[in-house]
């Protein structure tokens, strides 16, 4: 295989547009009469097909933005392809490192993280078959294939169901965290979590206000000479003060 590919890159100096073209009309008819093998079952020969061209499109036209985006999107689809014949051959590990490949080159491709999801599947990751599943839910990219693939992980799994939930709810306040605004939340939990803590930090800040609010209420009472608060209200002020220093509405240094 690597053979032909140098050959055939031997035959094309350059990248000028004439070779760039070239290189992607070779790589079509690599396609087209890998597609044939496929749909006779002839995945073996057809991985063959499947990977020249993949590795005649690898960094092609890199020297210019649409010719590099034109290869990247052809090189995609032979890696789906060539995933799917590997999925055939009983070899989901490899057709699951060649869909990562795919990624690497368009991360939100959402037939790449089906087909990895179902090549997990295949080998008992129901961690990472989950992370890809849900992450197409996210794009909008789900059907009833994807669907029937998590029920089934829910129904095998729970525990890695759990795991994905609590990582993407640490993603989603730790955005929060970070000055964002509340994010989109996708599950049930996540989603109640983010409104208990929306709630509680309402809740501290008129508890805070309204303890200030009896302070200055009831030190306006005092004789006008005495200009400190009284000491029964001393504890009062110190966890107004704290409230609203954990939630950063006031200055330290004040």
């Amino acid at each position: 295989l690597m053979t032909n590919v140098e050959n055939a890159k031997r035959s094309m100096p350059g990248d000028t547009p004439a070779n760039f073209d070239n290189l992607i009309d070779r790589c079509q008819n690599l396609k087209r009469e890998a597609d044939a093998l496929y749909a006779t079952g002839s995945y073996s020969d057809a991985v063959k097909r499947y990977g020249e061209a993949s590795e005649l499109l690898k960094g092609a036209g890199a020297d210019d933005e649409e010719n590099l985006r034109k290869s990247n999107i052809m090189r995609v689809f032979i890696l789906l392809n060539l995933a799917a014949c590997h999925h055939k051959l009983g070899i989901p590990s490899v057709a699951a490192s060649i869909c990562t490949q795919a990624l690497a080159i368009d991360k939100h491709n959402t037939k790449a993280l089906q087909r990895r999801a179902e090549c997990m599947l295949d080998t008992g990751e129901y961690v990472g078959a989950y992370r890809d599943l849900v992450q197409i839910q996210d794009v909008g990219g789900g059907n009833r294939e994807v669907t029937k693939m998590l029920d089934t992980i829910k129904e095998k799994s729970p525990e890695s169901v759990e795991t994905v939930e609590e990582e993407r709810l640490e993603q989603q306040l730790k955005q929060a965290v970070d000055g964002a605004c509340l994010p989109t939340v996708t599950s049930s939990f996540a989603r109640a979590f983010m409104i208990v803590y929306s709630v509680a930090l309402s809740g501290a800040w008129w508890l805070s206000t309204t303890l200030l609010f009896m302070v200055l209420v009831h030190g306006f009472k005092e004789p006008p000479t005495k200009t400190h608060v009284s000491l029964e209200f001393q504890p009062v002020v110190s966890l107004a003060v704290s409230i609203l220093l954990g939630m950063g509405m006031v200055d330290p240094l004040l």
